[in-house]
């Protein structure tokens, strides 16, 4: 019994001792920078975060999707090249929209990357001579302004108007387009009210197209 329990004890360790990871601290060469395209910006403007990953030769990497509380976050795309020394790139563009005014704190930026040891030779413990070690890209600050004169809608719209006849006859029924494109936080069109001098407006419909942020009133005059 104690013989099996032993043996047991030993493979145990040994399996441990196969398969852990060492962890040391960043070699030269590699490096994880963060930048800001605006630092300061109103509540409502959508500024751009950049992560820059730069490294020789990796086995392997992940960097670390960026978390903020009170901001909105999207990645627009990414791109890996070689610079001219010799190393390698890889950029990450998001997108960042606070959602209250203020001034934010971006940190905890980090990659952890996996490398071999020179020593590998093509053995088969391949984990033993595996490297972990992890980067932190500098503290960045992000000053949100409060929108001035109690203004609460916020984004970037453009309103067009159209009319599907040009010339019409007295009483003849004139339809009118009005449309909002754009993102930010107006949910519809109700507060919009054309007058025309001598026309009475008749609203059709309202509707809303969220896949493009389309807001849509139809009148018939």
């Amino acid at each position: 019994m104690f013989y099996k329990i032993s043996i047991l004890f030993f493979l145990l360790v040994f399996s441990s001792y196969l398969n852990a990871t060492q962890t040391i601290n960043p070699p030269r060469g590699y490096s994880l920078e963060a930048r800001l395209k605006e630092t300061n910006i109103l509540l409502g403007e959508t500024t751009q975060l950049t992560l820059i990953y730069r490294y020789t030769d990796v086995e392997d990497y992940e960097i670390k999707e960026p978390q903020f509380s009170g901001i909105v976050i999207k990645e627009l795309d990414s791109k890996d090249f070689k610079d001219k020394n010799g190393s390698f790139r890889e950029e990450i563009n998001y997108s960042l929209t606070p959602q209250r005014e203020g001034n934010f704190t971006l940190n905890d930026l980090q990659v952890i990357s996996q490398i071999i040891d020179t020593k590998y030779k093509n053995f088969n413990n391949r984990s033993k001579y595996t490297k972990e070690f992890s980067l932190k890209a500098n503290t960045l600050t992000l000053e949100v302004i409060k929108l001035p004169n109690n203004i609460t809608a916020i984004g970037e719209y453009q309103l067009k108007a159209s009319v599907d006849k040009q010339y019409a006859k007295e009483a003849e029924v004139v339809t009118l387009t009005l449309s909002l494109y754009g993102d930010g936080n107006i949910q519809n069109l109700d507060a919009l009210e054309p007058k025309i001098e001598n026309a009475t407006l008749n609203l059709l419909y309202t509707t809303r197209s969220k896949g493009q942020c389309i807001y849509l009133q139809r009148y018939m005059r």
